[in-house]
């Protein structure tokens, strides 16, 4: 006797997810309190690509995190940043914008020998500089309760910043296909796709660390050329929606009940039963290429 399409069914094996929340220092797991957040995308854009379509790229990367179905996550775009404060990180008692920037100077030859920022890794605001190695495409810094894992700010950083020992950069491009000769000039070609790197970054934003599914968005490392991850995985959408299911509670390290209430920056402030709150940052995101750089 053949046996029956349900218990072939329960036979099969059932899709391994392998995707990560990230936690912070207080080992709890980071999620927003609204069902998404704003973002703001500092108006000098990248000097590799001209006019609008990195601007266009960035809005398509939250939009891609969006439309899933069965989340309801939005992400409003506050107007440009016009040569203002490109500070990253949290700022109590400030206003606090989710920024997307590219930082166009490396930190290894904006700052002078000795200054003290080096110590307290304050380099990158004071000198508007890129301090997270040449083999890093982009970071994500996230901010968030220590007790109660509620973000408070999420700012995205791109590496537009030459190599301080030859001059060499990362090429960010915004066309669709082919992937880039390393022989030629990144002309109407694919090199380090804004879309790709900024969707994943975007998962950063909303509490997802790395997965081990390599054909997945939320993947470590990104060759170039690569555009596959401007669109969604199973494993990204499983990660998504078991954090903000559509019409149910966000999944927290502390369970219900849990009083949420909004703040600035898109971001809110938190109360528990845990008491009182402090501004801890979380650990860094990052996308490389696949040459071992990191995003």
């Amino acid at each position: 006797m053949r046996p029956s399409a349900l218990a072939l069914a329960l036979l099969l094996p059932l899709p391994a997810f392998g995707y990560k929340r990230t936690q912070n220092g207080g080992h709890v797991y980071l999620f927003w309190g609204p069902r998404g957040h704003s973002f703001q995308i500092d108006s000098r854009g990248t000097p590799d690509v001209p006019g609008t379509s990195a601007f266009d790229a960035v809005r398509k990367s939250f939009t891609t995190w969006g439309v899933v179905t069965c989340s309801d996550l939005v992400f409003p775009e506050v107007l440009p940043l016009e040569q203002g404060d490109r500070r990253v990180g949290y700022f109590r008692g400030e206003l606090n914008r989710n920024l997307v920037l590219w930082r166009t100077a490396s930190c290894s030859t904006a700052v002078p020998p000795g200054d003290p920022c080096t110590t307290d890794r304050t380099c990158p605001n004071k000198y508007d500089c890129w301090d997270k190695g040449t083999g890093v495409i982009a970071t994500t810094t996230t901010t968030s309760s220590p007790y109660t894992g509620q973000i408070f700010d999420s700012d995205i950083e791109l590496n537009d910043s030459p190599n301080p020992i030859d001059g060499s950069k990362l090429t960010f491009t915004t066309a669709d296909s082919p992937p880039c000769d390393p022989a030629l000039p990144p002309v109407n070609c694919v090199s380090i796709d804004v879309q790709n790197t900024v969707t994943h970054e975007a998962g950063h934003s909303i509490g997802l660390d790395h997965t081990t599914d390599q054909t997945a968005t939320m993947a470590a490392f990104a060759p170039a050329g690569e555009t596959s991850k401007r669109t969604l995985h199973p494993d990204d959408i499983q990660g998504i929606c078991a954090i903000y299911p559509r019409g149910a509670q966000t999944s927290t390290s502390l369970g219900d009940p849990i009083s949420i209430t909004l703040g600035g920056s898109g971001g809110c402030g938190c109360s528990s039963r845990t008491g009182s709150w402090e501004a801890l940052l979380a650990p860094l995101g990052l996308l490389a290429l696949r040459r071992r750089r990191r995003i």
